[in-house]
Parts: structure tokens; sequence; C-alpha cells
């Protein structure tokens, strides 16, 4: 239990690597388009790569599991510029910590399309999590609620994201290697990017650096899908499964704020705490089955 646990906290801090990644470009005023076209051809590739031999069914379902996979990934490169957009003016800890109650999409999602059983207190996860997206920042700040669309506007974008990545799950697609999915979803990574560029008529600058920053975040992004799939695994074993997902989440987010604290010394307001405070919470009632 003990190491399910470990493995799903160092699979949140894997993705917190990523928020900061945003953070920095965002905050460094560094060119984040042309990292986000190059990390993603650069996992794509690998995914790929990884495959070795396989099988592809080119039956109609695989097909539009395949096209699914790929407009999440596209809808998941479009959050990441969203995200980096509304860290520019608002406080980063809280971005972030709104972006990551995405996990109620997926849960409405399975509710709605599949079937999935639920009960009160997973509902009312759903409900703290949607107030704690929105309650604490009603109040205008001083950089006005620009930011703030903007997150929520990550916010769905992600949950949408991620419920299309989870179809192939769902309808228990399992022959296929995740990493296909993975290569899948990083080539509409890359499609998202360089439509960005294109709509922003975007300036390329890239730096001597940013290839093998590229090459390692990749790397991450493999790690973090292979840490899930083994804490998911050991946790599923005691019977600890459906908390795998609020414990990744929820680190994720602690590990982002005492980040924004202490390295970014951003002021941290009640409105930033109660949001991460309210997330976590209804995460963990998520949780319950």
């Amino acid at each position: 239990m003990y190491i399910g646990i470990l493995l799903a906290v160092a699979t949140g801090a894997t993705w917190t690597s990523f928020g900061i990644l945003l953070s920095f470009t965002a905050n460094e005023k560094r060119d984040v388009i042309s990292f986000g076209i190059l990390f993603n051809i650069i996992y794509a590739v690998i995914a790929f790569i990884l495959l070795g031999k396989f099988s592809i069914s080119l039956d109609q379902k695989f097909m539009l599991l395949s096209l699914a996979v790929l407009i999440g990934g596209v809808m998941n490169g479009l959050a990441q510029y969203v995200i980096n957009r509304s860290m520019t003016s608002g406080n980063n800890a809280a971005v972030w910590a709104i972006v990551q109650g995405f996990m109620v999409l997926p849960f409405i999602t399975a509710q709605v399309f599949f079937g999935h059983p639920s009960n009160l207190a997973q509902w009312l996860g759903v409900c703290l999590i949607l107030c704690g997206i929105l309650l604490p920042h009603l109040k205008k700040s001083p950089a006005g609620y620009r930011w703030l669309i903007l997150a929520v506007t990550a916010f769905f974008l992600t949950g949408l994201s991620q419920s299309l990545y989870s179809i192939p799950s769902q309808l228990s697609l399992t022959d296929e290697s995740p990493l296909l999915w993975s290569s899948l979803a990083g080539l509409g990574n890359v499609i998202a990017w360089m439509s960005v560029a294109l709509v922003t008529k975007h300036r390329f600058s890239v730096r001597a650096a940013m290839p093998k920053i590229a090459f390692v975040m990749a790397m991450m992004g493999l790690l973090a899908l292979t840490l899930f799939f083994i804490a998911l695994d050991h946790l599923s074993k005691v019977n600890l499964g459906n908390v795998a997902i609020p414990l990744m989440v929820g680190s994720n987010v602690v590990f982002f704020t005492l980040y924004s604290k202490f390295k970014l010394r951003e002021k941290t307001s009640w409105q930033t705490y109660a949001t991460i405070i309210v997330l976590i919470i209804g995460l963990i009632l998520l949780a319950f089955k």
C-alpha cells in the first residue's frame, strides 16, 4: 500500500514539473510556442518508437477511438497555451489549482455516457470542486478577470481532453499499448501548438538549450505515464485504486503551491488557500465508492 501511495505522489510530482515549466515560460517571457511544438514532436516520436512491433486494427471502432484521442491531444495542447497565458497575469498557484479540478469532467462523462455508478459523496465532491474554482475569485482582483476566464477555459479544455483520453479504457480496448495513445495524443498537441503559432503569427526563437530541455521533458512525460499505471496497479491490488488519481492531483497541487510560495515568492491570499483546500477535499470525496 505504502509503495502505491509513494508512486502516486511521485506521479503528481512529475505532473508538477510541467506546471513549473509553463509558469517559468510565462514569467520569463520565453518562447513557449516553439517549446510546445518541439517537446510534443519529441514526445510523440519517442512513444511511437517504444511501441516496437504492434498490430493496428483498421476497423471503424478503432479509427474513431484514435480520432478521439487525437482531438483530445489538440484540446490538451490548447489548454497548455491558455494556462501559460493565464499565468502571465494571475497567481500561478491559483491558476494551476483551478485547472487541476479538471477531474470533474471525466467523472461526469463516465456517469452520463458510460453509466458508471455514483453516490452522494462523489457528487458533493463535484460541487465542492466547482465552488472552489469560482467562489473565492468572484471579487475582482487588481489584474481583473482575464486570468480567471483563461484558467477556467483551460479547466474545461483539460477536462474534455482527459474525457476523450479515457474512452479507450471505458470501452475496454486494452489490446493496444498505452504508448500508441500517447503518441497520438502527442501528435494532437503538435497540431494545437502549430495552430496557435499560425493564428498568432508567431516568430520562432529556438535557443540552444531548448532541444535538450524538450527531450528531458518528453522523457518526464513518459515517466509520468509509466508511474501512473504502476501506481494504479499497486493501489488496485489493495482495493485503493479509486484514491490513485486524487492522490496524484492533490500532491501535484500541493507541490506547485510550495513552488509558487518559496520560488516565485507569490503572495498567497486566503482565496488561493481556499481554492486549494476545497479542491483537495472535493477530489477526496470523488474517490469514495
